[in-house]
């Protein structure tokens, strides 16, 4: 029999330790563990003796906020007592104190930056570059600071994934090469609609994530650098906190460009991939939270055209950061190749896309794709899957989705009933709105 532990007298949370060393953090109904311990699903992870820090920390990162928001306020000192391989990485050890930090702002408290110092000398450093990215952006700034951590594995601070084995030095040959007003600092992503930089600004001495696209001359012909610019543009024009800021878009000698700001943190696909199916509380939220700011793009008469969970990036105090407005109307419009790419994105792609009626896609095909992304939270499945193009947009097109309620009998119907309607074949059958979508979410309890 597994070892059980508490997290704290005051929390419903408590580790399994095996007797060969891994370990389990699960939730027990009730608050106490029966002798056949009852673990909620949607709580319930396996850490092996294994993992590293960085692991560790992305398995219980989104639980700990859910625990927190639930009441269970778990401090640092508990965790890192339970799993002491935490500490052994300053910068995770950091990034732990930091949310806290956030989370008491965000319950109305008033906590103090060095009292956190004093609490944790170990990462005192790695917290101080962390709170300077904090201070910058609640003073408008773009959150982040001279110091910037490179995201990890399974990140981006664009949407563009940065293909395994291909971050080596003859990836990285801008690095330190001027373009325009911006210093190149380390190569973030790259794929076929073009390359994304890490830059520095040096008249406003602020990073940014440079994006530098690729047109091919039929692209330019067909009118799309002309809409590229034109959206993203109007992008630039929006202010909302869940949509990343746009600064500066033009043309370098000839290269075109967009400089938006960079956003570190895990995207939502990488948060999926680490923590599996979401609360659904919490995963409505998120969405509720991703609707209200397509809904104001939607006003502005801005469509996204590829909400999907890479394009959507948590950042470090849990927020949904929607990105990549002109790249989307861009690759959508882009000669469809078989690449495994391409079919990752039409998973999320509405009828009218993969149908390729190209002048009915609208304000209700972004719904569409924040179903899906909703879907997929909820049940770590997509509404459809396959291995090749025709037989996804097949289902796209033809078959009706399976309720959510079929992966959790548990769901509130509620769920059942809001995907659904989002995934509806017909545009018109959809919410009406993001705004519509929005208030449906507010109801699950």
């Amino acid at each position: 029999m597994p070892e059980l532990r508490r997290l704290g007298p005051a929390y419903d949370y408590w580790f399994l330790h095996f007797a060969n060393g891994d370990v389990i953090l699960c939730h027990m109904v009730g608050g106490a563990p029966p002798r056949s311990p009852h673990l909620e699903k949607s709580y319930e992870m396996n850490i092996s003796k294994n993992a590293t820090a960085r692991e560790l920390w992305d398995k219980i990162r989104v639980k700990r906020r859910e625990s927190w928001k639930a009441g269970k306020c778990v401090r640092v000192e508990t965790i890192v007592r339970q799993l002491p391989v935490l500490v052994s990485d300053p910068a995770v050890f950091a990034e732990m104190a930091f949310q806290e930090f956030c989370l008491r702002e965000e319950q109305g408290e008033k906590p103090q930056a060095a009292d956190f110092a004093r609490r944790f000398p170990a990462c005192a450093d790695a917290l101080q570059k962390l709170f300077a990215k904090h201070l910058d952006a609640a003073t408008g700034g773009s959150g982040v600071s001279d110091t910037v951590e490179f995201p990890s594995e399974g990140s981006t601070s664009c949407g563009v994934q940065i293909p395994e084995g291909e971050a080596d030095e003859a990836a990285r040959e801008g690095k330190g090469k001027r373009f325009g007003r911006y210093v190149i600092v380390d190569q973030l992503g790259y794929g076929a609609m073009g390359i994304v930089y890490l830059a520095r600004d040096t008249r406003l001495d602020r990073p940014v994530a440079l994006k530098l696209p690729r047109f091919s001359k039929d692209a330019v012909e067909d009118g799309l650098r002309t809409r590229f610019f034109r959206e993203a543009r109007a992008a630039a024009a929006i202010d909302h906190p869940n949509i990343c800021p746009v600064y500066d878009l033009g043309e370098v000698q000839g290269q075109d460009f967009i400089a938006m700001a960079y956003v570190a943190g895990p995207t939502l696909d990488a948060t999926m991939r680490e923590c599996g199916p979401l609360d659904v509380v919490e995963a409505c939220q998120l969405i509720r939270s991703v609707a209200l700011a397509l809904d104001e793009c939607h006003i502005h008469g801005v469509i996204h055209r590829d909400i999907k969970p890479s394009n959507i990036i948590v950042n470090q105090r849990g927020a949904p950061i929607i990105m990549d407005f002109g790249l989307a109307s861009m690759e959508n419009s882009a000669r469809v190749t078989l690449d495994q790419q391409v079919i990752g994105t039409l998973r999320y792609m509405s009828p009218e896309q993969v149908t390729g009626r190209l002048h009915e896609v609208g304000p209700q095909s972004d719904i569409y794709s924040l179903g899906v992304t909703l879907y997929e939270m909820i049940t770590a499945h997509p509404p459809f899957s396959g291995e090749h193009f025709i037989e996804i947009a097949n289902q796209i097109e033809f078959d009706l989705p399976v309720p959510p309620s079929e992966f959790l009998p548990s769901l509130p119907a509620s769920i059942d009933q809001i995907c659904l309607r989002a995934l509806a074949k017909q545009a018109r059958n959809r919410f009406a709105t993001m705004g519509e979508f929005a208030e449906a979410l507010e109801t699950v309890r």
